[in-house]
């Protein structure tokens, strides 16, 4: 059920959980993870939606966000699913709803509560047993707050190939211009690539796109590099 005006409150964040209409798998590869993340951002931005812990699961997803109002959280999250199953459809081949509704949410007032809805969420894939580790799960988008590039190694232009290169290019000309990323254009982008060029496009992408306020979330969890706060 999602939160009643009643209890929501501007002050506090919400942890929404979304699952899949007909409970089956939403992210096969990484083309869907990208698509959903860049919507995610962009939409987010478009609401002022303040977000401090994502996680994308294989069948279902999490959020740690603010709004400014009810009529802005629905709104987000209205405008994200249905742009997200849109495009997702398109290139499947697929109708219907991919996710269910309505979305299920709970209010977190106080610091430690955030902080203990924060560790849940990153560390959803642990729990899952997908990574040992909430840092390893790269569609958290957590190692991003430490490293713009955690996943890979870091892109020098200078010796990047044309392909390569291009793909920046266009990314950052689509993130610049507040677009997200759709199916027919990743594949593009993407084709030409090494696998190691691949895994370099994927961190710049995510490290471009991530939709987390990575200061906000250390205001609660201090710097989680020092483990002052385990997540």
């Amino acid at each position: 059920m999602a939160t009643s005006k009643r209890r929501f409150s501007k002050h506090s964040f919400i942890h929404v959980y979304q699952r899949s209409a007909d409970r089956g798998i939403l992210f096969y590869s990484f083309y869907d993870y990208i698509v959903y993340i860049s919507i995610l951002s962009v939409v987010a931005a478009k609401y002022g939606v303040c977000i401090i812990a994502i996680c994308p699961m294989p069948d279902h997803l999490h959020l740690l966000i603010k709004a400014d109002s009810l009529k802005d959280l629905y709104s987000f999250i209205r405008d994200y699913t249905h742009l997200f199953a849109l495009k997702y459809n398109i290139d499947c081949g697929r109708k219907g709803a991919l996710i269910d509704g309505p979305f299920g949410s709970a209010p977190k007032y106080d610091d430690k509560n955030i902080r203990t809805s924060v560790s849940y969420v990153f560390n959803n894939p642990v729990e899952k047993q997908l990574c040992t580790n909430a840092l390893q799960w790269r569609w958290n988008l957590l190692a991003y707050g430490a490293s713009s590039h955690p996943f890979s190694d870091a892109i020098k232009k200078e010796k990047a190939s044309k392909h390569l290169r291009s793909a920046i290019n266009t990314i950052s000309s689509h993130k610049n211009n507040g677009l997200y990323l759709n199916y027919p254009l990743l594949r593009r982008l993407f084709s030409p690539l090494s696998d190691h060029e691949k895994e370099q496009l994927i961190d710049h992408i995510l490290n471009l796109y991530s939709p987390i306020d990575y200061d906000v979330l250390t205001e609660y969890y201090k710097d989680y590099k020092t483990n002052r706060y385990r997540i």
